[in-house]
């Protein structure tokens, strides 16, 4: 099973060399909270403000905290535990271009969500937030979690979001795609509604990904990043939805990032990249509150040379203080480390003692290569092992 194999992977793969004439400790270390860390000396980017310095710009995705804000905890036994994270949350995303959503925003039918009197009051969120409608929204405003696309009253929330410059709706009120043009960048996101219960990922939301991911690959560079979120059934929209081969095909090399939610566990579905080693990188989002695996959400730093995304999850349940990502975040899945994904190009484990900036004058050309060559090389050895499982 690709699941139960994937920890010892991630042993091997630091055991493969990170970067040539680094030394890499390989030994795991058991950790009192829900992470295990693969210990490394890290004296490349040696903190995540220095990572924020060499980048571009930086993003943010995340999902089912289920209502909660940073000022009241909604839902559950863990109310306290969830505020502080949402708290958190908000504090760190604060500087970011933008936040994206991925549903389950909210919870309860009677409208009582804290987190809607939040993000119509925050100056940030009520023009920087971008929800995806799905289960717990239909739940909040229509007649159950089944009621399909009901939720888009969430949109009303937020300052004139049909009026924005970049986005553009599907027409059915919940679909939608926006983007976002930021230092010689398009970030390109495509937004489905796909709720855990009802009819699932309907024909119209798939034509409209299908239409919107074709007009996209036309004129594709490596300052285009593409994006497709969808909330999902069982936390994989690309295998719940059972796409033909053909869209199935389109979404994986024409996507550099896809991202699911609601099984509350942030995880990577490396699977996709055995027939795709360029194309898109799947994940699930995690959970920025609640219960699950440890709380959290997505950010992705933008850097050129090459064009590439870093994407990590960032622990909002056991660090007080924003924090690179060095340990595997463990839930029910595949744990994973922090990745580089280049634009139409490969991904592989993010090396902290080697990364480089988008413009280090003291790296030569051949210096560069040898770096993406040994990490290639990583991924290359993951997949080959996947694919013998």
């Amino acid at each position: 099973m690709i699941k139960k194999t994937t920890i010892a992977l991630i042993t091997l793969l630091a055991s493969f060399g990170f970067a040539q004439g680094q030394t890499v400790k390989t030994s795991v270390e058991d950790s009192p909270n829900k992470t295990k860390k693969i210990a490394s000396n890290v004296d490349g980017v040696s903190s995540i403000e220095d990572l924020d310095a060499i980048s571009l710009f930086r993003f943010a995705i995340m999902s089912d905290h289920k209502g909660d804000s940073p000022y009241v905890g909604n839902y559950g036994s863990v109310k306290e535990k969830s505020r502080l994270s949402m708290e958190r949350l908000v504090n760190w995303t604060g500087t970011s271009a933008f936040v994206l959503g991925l549903g389950d925003h909210l919870v309860n039918s009677d409208g009582s969500d804290p987190f809607l009197d939040f993000i119509q009051n925050d100056p940030y969120w009520r023009v920087n937030f971008y929800p995806n409608i799905a289960d717990g929204e239909n739940q909040a405003f229509g007649s159950g979690q089944d009621d399909w696309g009901s939720g888009k009253e969430l949109f009303n929330y937020v300052d004139d979001f049909w009026g924005r410059d970049n986005v553009v709706g599907q027409g059915n009120g919940v679909d939608y795609y926006v983007f976002f043009e930021i230092k010689g960048f398009t970030v390109h996101v495509i937004q489905l509604h796909y709720s855990d219960q009802g009819p699932g990922l309907i024909e119209e939301s798939r034509q409209f990904m299908e239409e919107k991911l074709t007009e996209l690959s036309r004129n594709k560079t490596d300052k285009d990043i593409i994006l497709v979120l969808a909330h999902s059934v069982k936390g994989d929209f690309v295998k719940d939805a059972s796409f033909n081969s053909a869209r199935k095909d389109l979404l994986l090399s024409t996507a550099d990032l896809c991202v699911s939610a609601t099984i509350h566990t942030f995880e990577r579905y490396p699977e996709y990249n055995i027939d795709y080693p360029n194309g898109a990188v799947h994940y699930n989002s995690g959970a920025a509150s609640q219960t699950g695996s440890t709380h959290g959400y997505m950010e992705m730093h933008v850097l050129d040379n090459p064009p590439r995304m870093l994407i990590q999850y960032i622990n909002l349940e056991d660090n007080s203080t924003r924090q690179l990502q060095t340990d595997y975040i463990e839930g029910s899945g595949d744990p994973t480390l922090a990745l580089v994904k280049e634009i139409n190009g490969p991904s592989y484990v993010v090396d902290w003692n080697t990364l480089i900036g988008s413009s280090d004058k003291d790296l030569l050309p051949e210096n560069i290569a040898s770096y993406k060559i040994q990490n290639i090389e990583t991924e290359k050895y993951i997949m080959t092992k996947l694919h013998e499982q």
